[in-house]
């Protein structure tokens, strides 16, 4: 049985995927993010992790975004899984 766990979008290890499920208020950086498509309800999927952990790279909406991990902090994802797997 699958259950959803939600996290912070920069908890996501890479190829895992999951669904934005809101922004936390951070003035401009909440914009920002918004304005680049990271919306309640869209993919979203972590490509990659540069070399000195910051930024990261996520594909969304067909395209793929950088952002600091910092900002990803403010993002909440939901996805699912099986109990036990990690």
């Amino acid at each position: 049985m699958q259950t959803t766990t939600a996290v912070s979008l920069n908890k996501l290890r890479r190829g895992q995927s999951g669904i934005v499920a809101q922004i936390e208020e951070r003035g401009d950086i909440t914009r920002r993010l918004m304005s680049m498509g990271l919306l309640p309800g869209v993919r979203v999927t972590m490509m990659s992790v540069a070399p000195l952990d910051d930024p990261i790279s996520l594909r969304l909406a067909g395209f793929e975004l950088s952002i600091r991990r910092g900002d990803a902090q403010a993002v909440s994802v939901e996805f699912k899984h099986e109990p036990g797997v990690e």
